[in-house]
């Protein structure tokens, strides 16, 4: 009994906030589970995504299941060689967010609610070229943690179960 209780417990507590997207930090080697618009000169090199020199508008996209009215987090790095030049977005089902070209790694924070069945997350990066690289790494998107979501009142109540279950062994 014991066993199966943490088994319920162990599967309910790492499937709260688990990672939504796929190949988030590119440890595949390569953008498995993305797909690339445009981007002329794109790469993953030692685990992260990496845009240089195009003439436009490279585009980094993926669907993710998510529940409509749900709150989301989203967070990435991001890094570019020179700030002239450089311009990166990011998009939740196309409406795009700005931030500003730093020369270091930045770790870049968001959020956005569930619009129901699949969002589109999209990242936009622009180079001219011989100017620059965008870098792009740990993309990560989670339920927010301020939304008390019914895994933690089942996981509550087990608890609660548990507790009352091994309180009557005691006393018999």
């Amino acid at each position: 009994m014991k066993k199966l209780l943490c088994l319920i417990v162990c599967f309910f507590t790492a499937s709260v906030n688990a990672n939504l997207v796929t190949n988030g930090d590119f440890s595949t080697g390569d953008i498995s589970g993305w797909s690339l618009s445009g981007g002329e000169f794109s790469e993953v090199e030692t685990g992260f995504f990496r845009e240089f020199d195009n003439s436009g508008w490279a585009i980094l996209h993926q669907d993710i299941i998510t529940a409509s009215g749900q709150s989301y987090d989203i967070s990435f790095d991001t890094y570019a060689d020179v700030i002239t030049g450089n311009e990166f977005a990011w998009a939740i089902d196309g409406v795009l967010h700005y931030i500003d070209t730093t020369t270091s790694w930045v770790t870049n924070l968001g959020s956005f609610i569930g619009a129901g069945g699949t969002t589109n997350i999209a990242f936009y990066m622009a180079t001219d070229p011989g100017t620059g690289t965008w870098r792009l790494d740990n993309i990560s998107v989670t339920t927010a943690a301020s939304v008390t979501e019914p895994r933690t009142f089942v996981l509550l109540g087990l608890g609660l179960a548990g507790l009352g279950f091994s309180r009557r062994q005691k006393s018999t």
